[in-house]
């Protein structure tokens, strides 16, 4: 049964990836590189017939050959395209007989339509190297929010109701008692007022006080949120907030990158943006610490550079894990490479230009 449109995972795993690798017989890989996104339909529309021309060229004997059949195994495809669906700048596309999936991809090198035994897993390799799913909290005296951005979409997170989501909602819920110094008794015009505020020169003092404990507070709620997960989690905020929130911070995994800017004068997009651009400039953490350990491994015999040796490797079930040069040519030894890894339960990630240990084309830690 062909997989629906919108079954695609929201975070891609590499178990979902092993689902992919499992998959033999006519497969259909696409990669598209979109120009402008307002222009994505037409652009990928305009892809169709050479879908159709790799399907027929090198499967005309097979099942998938004739023109109807070849049709009928794109509508899938067709009927994606049609749809009103938003496009960002790119995307790849897998379809088999039983199987259809596509994903938003922003760093693809190129265009290419491959009709082979397997999938080309190449592209989806570069997703697993950044952080998919991260956090930012959106600091703000006025109005302090949790997002969780995944797949291109962001989305607030409740946070438990006795989160204060101002500073005058702390302000009124849970002053220490220092700050009551500050109420004057009601006098009798004050109806059922039990106290009313009034500045002093010490306020403006005492405002990085009243922030980190209103920090205090928001942490403990964002805690309770993601006591339990990974995700990192990234500050938006102005330049003096964000150390005040760092000391109050207990959650595990506080990104030490922040995006400075007050949050509330950003449009959604504007915010979006900076999370896109702050998380293209990071890896994500396994691939970090498989790169930061790399010069304990370089001399050990469980680490190989040769295309050859490390297919081999991976046909056996050796590979742990396999880092592919992001700008290596389309080599079916390194997508086979990567399959086999991915089928004997072991990772692999698409590295950027630059970032590859010594450089290699491809590189590989061995089980044994």
């Amino acid at each position: 049964m062909t997989l629906a449109i919108n079954s695609v995972p929201e975070v891609l795993t590499f178990d979902y990836l092993r689902t992919l690798a499992g998959v033999e017989g006519v497969c259909l890989s696409a990669a598209f590189c979109i120009p402008d996104p307002a222009q994505a339909a037409a652009y990928l529309n305009s892809h169709l017939n050479s879908m159709q021309h790799a399907l027929e060229n090198n499967f005309s004997g097979r099942q998938a050959g004739s023109e109807g059949n070849v049709r009928t195994f794109l509508n899938p495809v067709r009927e994606l395209l049609d749809s009103e669906k938003t496009w960002g700048r790119g995307v790849v596309l897998y379809r088999s007989a039983d199987l259809f999936q596509h994903f938003q991809v922003d760093h693809l090198s190129e265009d290419f339509v491959t009709v082979g035994e397997r999938f080309e897993l190449r592209p989806l390799l570069s997703l697993m190297a950044r952080d998919q799913e991260v956090y930012v909290l959106a600091l703000s005296q006025k109005h302090t929010r949790l997002l969780r951005f995944a797949n291109r979409r962001a989305e607030e997170v409740p946070l438990p109701e006795r989160t204060p989501r101002s500073l005058q909602d702390w302000m009124q819920t849970s002053t220490p008692d220092h700050v009551m110094e500050n109420r004057a008794t009601a006098g009798p015009g004050s109806g059922s007022s039990k106290g009313v505020m009034f500045g002093t020169n010490s306020d403006d003092d005492r405002e990085p006080e009243y922030l980190s404990h209103f920090f205090k507070a928001v942490d403990k709620g964002v805690h309770e949120v993601l006591k339990n997960g990974s995700a990192p989690l990234i500050l938006a905020g102005v330049e003096f907030e964000l150390p005040l929130y760092r000391r109050e911070n207990s959650y595990t995994h506080l990104v030490e990158q922040a995006i400075h800017g007050a949050p509330d004068g950003m449009g959604h997009g504007e915010l979006e943006k900076r999370v896109l651009e702050l998380t293209d400039t990071r890896f994500s953490a396994p691939l970090q610490k498989i790169l930061n350990e790399f010069e304990g491994y370089r001399n050990k015999s469980h680490v190989m550079f040769s295309p050859h040796q490390v297919l081999q490797a991976s046909k056996e079930g050796r590979v742990r894990t396999l880092l592919i040069h992001g700008n290596a040519p389309q080599d079916e030894k390194f997508n086979i490479a990567a399959i086999e890894t991915l089928n004997h339960k072991g990772e692999a990630y698409e590295v950027p230009p630059g970032e590859m240990p010594e450089g290699a084309a491809i590189a590989a830690v061995l089980r044994y």
